[in-house]
């Protein structure tokens, strides 16, 4: 209305789905999505197995690293049904059922199906027992093909270590993502020394004096 304000569209993106989307589960966010991409050495035209789909952040990450060329394609598997179905119904409304199929299935318990056999370049797994499918992981995977397992304990990351060297797994690495801040601050050079240099302060040293002088100041005016 009027001609004061604006709106900026935005094409959708799996980074944008990632901050909107109903959450069914926890999440993965950006920062892990894009190393677990990176790690399984994904490319178009990949096909790659993904359990469990959770809430569909991750999945859609993956269609879209492996959907440049026809062959690429995720299989993504998921043990609650409620779930599963919501997952398909998201991918189909964005169009990506062509590159990803969403199955109702346990695969802690029941492996990954023998038709996929041979036939995965990589394999993710965030489940609560990954070691438990790694028998499966191992039928799937092409030679030399990548499996990615995230888990928040280091007792679930040792047990799936475990496992996979039993199968024949190597160059085994475990990762440990944290997020750090820069502060970014400009200060200017004094090129002549014959005067006295400006002291510098970090920011939170700034910002402390400046919150116990409003302090100072409160109680002041309290005593008035």
């Amino acid at each position: 209305r009027g001609s004061s304000g604006f709106v900026w569209v935005l094409a959708p993106t799996p980074e944008l789905w990632t901050k909107v989307l109903p959450h069914r589960t926890q999440i993965l966010y950006l920062p892990d999505i894009s190393l677990i991409c990176h790690g399984l050495e994904l490319r178009p035209g990949a096909v790659v197995l993904e359990s469990g789909t959770g809430s569909g952040s991750l999945t859609h990450s993956l269609v879209r690293a492996v959907a440049g060329a026809p062959a690429g394609h995720v299989y993504t598997f998921e043990f609650n049904r409620v779930r599963a179905e919501a997952a398909a119904k998201e991918i189909a409304e964005h169009g990506l059922h062509a590159a990803c199929t969403v199955t109702h299935r346990d695969i802690e318990a029941d492996g990954f199906p023998a038709c996929l056999a041979g036939c995965a370049d990589a394999v993710f797994l965030d489940l609560p027992g990954p070691w438990k499918c790694v028998a499966s992981v191992a039928r799937c995977l092409r030679p030399d093909g990548v499996v990615c397992s995230f888990s928040p304990c280091i007792e679930q990351v040792q047990r799936t270590c475990a496992a996979l060297e039993a199968e024949g797994f190597g160059d085994t690495t475990t990762v440990e993502l944290l997020g750090r801040e820069y502060d970014v601050e400009s200060h200017q050079l004094q090129t002549r020394l014959g005067f006295e240099q400006p002291k510098l302060q970090a920011q939170w040293k700034r910002d402390n004096k400046a919150k116990d002088k409003r302090k100072r100041t409160g109680e002041e005016e309290e005593e008035e």
